[in-house]
């Protein structure tokens, strides 16, 4: 009985190993419902993959390292891969060699600090994540290096006061949210610094007045809002400062 168990063992590992031991080119798989297949085959591929694509993958899944590779050579990808999820350190490249972006997964979701570049090198936006959601600061910038958003989140959801910059610096609105909703006063301005509107929000909602400006700073149209519908009165004005017309509202619908 003991010498039949070995054998067993034995012709189990033996076919194991030869499945592990079969080499083929990224070209020959196919990838069908998540899962990597031989070409004319049924059965998820096991087995080591080299060319552009090169790691072992078993029973269909990407298992251990792996690197991907542009046509011209250049690194592409190279990560650790469990099961198939992206495991450990990922770091990605643009076909010229520039780091495209870096970040920790665990089982598939993003872990811990996020970095993601611009083709010219510069940072296009930072962030932490606790298993696949955003925690606290999140920063994106212009190509050009200067601050674009930031932001900070609580669960995954925009929470606290959020600003938007221009290129050049200037201030393009600001505003605060509460649970992934704008609540509050927001404001935008031009690239000049002028204001060019600004609104309160309830529930990311309009509520209450809403005052807009043309870019020489004349009022360009008042009104009110009552849970995100137009309620009221509202005024529009011309270039020149001069009123246009003036219209009632009740509920968002036109009286």
């Amino acid at each position: 009985m003991k010498k039949l168990f070995l054998t067993i063992f034995f012709i189990t590992g033996l076919f194991s190993s030869l499945a592990w031991s079969e080499t083929i080119s990224g070209d020959e798989l196919l990838k069908r419902n998540g899962l990597y297949y031989k070409k004319f085959t049924d059965s998820p591929f096991t087995g080591k993959v080299v060319g552009k694509k090169n790691g072992m993958i078993k029973d269909g899944k990407p298992e251990g390292f792996h690197t991907w590779y542009y046509d011209n050579g250049q690194l592409m990808l190279k990560g650790n891969y469990k099961a198939g999820w992206r495991h450990g350190i990922h770091e990605a490249y643009y076909d010229d060699g520039q780091l495209k972006y870096e970040g920790t997964f665990k089982n598939g979701l993003e872990n811990g600090l996020y970095l993601h570049y611009w083709e010219n090198g510069n940072l296009a936006w930072k962030s932490n994540y606790k298993n696949g959601i955003v925690l606290g600061l999140y920063l994106q910038y212009h190509e050009n290096g200067q601050l674009y958003r930031k932001s900070n989140h609580k669960d995954g959801e925009a929470n606290g006061v959020t600003e938007c910059y221009y290129d050049n610096g200037q201030l393009r609105y600001k505003g605060n949210y509460k649970d992934g909703k704008k609540d509050g006063l927001w404001k935008w301005y031009y690239k000049n610094s002028l204001l060019q509107m600004k609104s309160n929000y309830k529930d990311g909602k309009k509520d209450g007045i809403s005052v807009s400006y043309y870019e020489n700073g004349n009022l360009s149209v008042t009104s009110n809002s009552k849970d995100g519908k137009q309620h009221g009165i509202t005024k529009i004005y011309n270039e020149d400062g001069s009123l246009e017309n003036t219209r009632t509202y009740k509920n968002g619908v036109e009286q």
